[in-house]
């Protein structure tokens, strides 16, 4: 059995086989996040990341020209996080190198107020 945390809160998964539900986790395709520049947000700011997808990007392929390799991107946690949106500066053109340093500027979306 595995449980899934979607949307729509956790769903447990059931497999056929016992070796189709076994998670196994590979440093190669675990992308780093080496910083955020600024490190403040707020609503409307650019903000750059810069990060290593290791070996993902050999695993998207084929994208049409409405389909990007990602959309936005999460700071925080779950109850107070801020959405960074990168639809505007990314197309199916934009390439991503796998085990090096990219950077992309995203757009912050709103955010709830921190207590921090």
């Amino acid at each position: 059995m595995v449980i899934a945390v979607g949307p729509n809160g956790a769903e447990e998964l059931e497999c056929k086989s016992e070796n189709n539900c076994r998670i196994v986790f590979h440093r190669s395709y675990t992308p780093i996040m080496h910083y955020i520049s600024p490190p403040v947000v707020y609503y409307d700011s650019l903000t750059s990341f810069v990060f290593d997808p290791k070996s993902t990007t050999s695993i998207i392929q084929d994208l049409r020209s409405d389909e990007l390799p990602f959309i936005n991107a999460k700071i925080g946690n779950d109850k107070e996080k801020a959405l960074v949106d990168f639809e505007f500066n990314m197309d199916y053109n934009t390439a991503l190198q796998h085990w090096w340093y990219n950077s992309i500027v995203g757009r912050v979306g709103d955010q709830p107020v921190s207590k921090s």
